[in-house]
């Protein structure tokens, strides 16, 4: 017997795979019962000869084994990420299109200020994430929400400040759509959830830890998806914690270097 499957959809393929093994498992097993009960066992010596020991497959995370409840969760978060870095590119390659300075005396207030006004906009988008957009979809949702939005803080306070500073980069709107938009799959690859982190070499995986969505993506997941107390994924929250302070730095440090630069130039 020949079976050709396309495992080009992995949860499509296992459904077929596991439906097909099952199939087959199930007939075998009723011929070699019928062949032990020809040899003289009765019908329970030759179901426990056949199969003396049961094994009960259950899926924790996932009991609907559906494609959204395995990759929507995670995509989410790399969401909120690349749509922040997207849309603060646009936004400063807008400003110089446009002849603008983003330049002004209070330098660590003026980058202060950005943050947290960003940072406002999209926590109301995390909350609609986490609140709606899991109910409204019927998606697995087995953590506290205050511990979610606990977490949510240095994640999105490290993508503001690191989109800040690639923010520089650009000097044409368009520029940032099409640097930034090709991002976002080796983002997801390096995030570990759709790609076995084990698989991935080990100076790749370090070096992937200087995204927020490798260590976001990773304590969502287990907080959302797991039922993780904040406790337990402390690891990843002071990752998160040290990019959004090292990025908010360099990020006055570069509104600064730009600020003298500009000052240089008016003379």
């Amino acid at each position: 017997m020949a079976c050709f499957t396309d495992a080009a959809y992995f949860l499509v393929y296992k459904q077929a795979t596991s439906g097909l093994l099952a199939a087959v498992g199930t007939l075998s097993a009723g011929i070699e019962i019928q062949r032990l009960e020809a040899a003289g066992m009765s019908p329970d010596q030759a179901g426990n000869a056949r199969a003396p020991v049961l094994a009960a497959d259950r899926p924790l995370y996932n009991p609907a084994e559906g494609y959204a409840s395995y990759i929507v969760p995670g995509v989410l978060v790399l969401i909120l990420q690349q749509t922040l870095l997207i849309g603060i590119g646009l936004l400063a390659g807008t400003a110089r299109e446009d002849g603008e300075t983003q330049v002004s005396e209070g330098s660590f207030a003026s980058t202060a200020g950005r943050v947290l006004a960003y940072f406002a906009i999209y926590f109301a988008h995390a909350v609609f994430y986490f609140v709606v957009v899991f109910r409204l979809f019927d998606l697995p949702y087995r953590g506290n929400l205050g511990t979610t939005l606990a977490f949510t803080t240095p994640f999105l306070l490290s993508a503001i400040c690191l989109a800040i500073i690639i923010s520089n980069l650009f000097r044409h709107r368009e520029t940032a759509l099409q640097v930034l938009l090709f991002t976002s799959l080796p983002a997801l690859f390096l995030s570990g959830f759709t790609w076995p982190i084990e698989m991935v070499p080990r100076w790749l995986s370090t070096l992937a830890l200087v995204i927020p969505s490798t260590a976001g993506t990773d304590g969502f997941l287990r907080i959302n998806q797991m039922g993780a107390s904040l406790a337990q994924v402390t690891n990843e929250w002071r990752i998160l914690w040290v990019l959004a302070g090292v990025y908010f730095l360099l990020a006055w440090w570069i509104h600064i270097w730009r600020m003298d630069s500009f000052r240089t130039s008016s003379r």
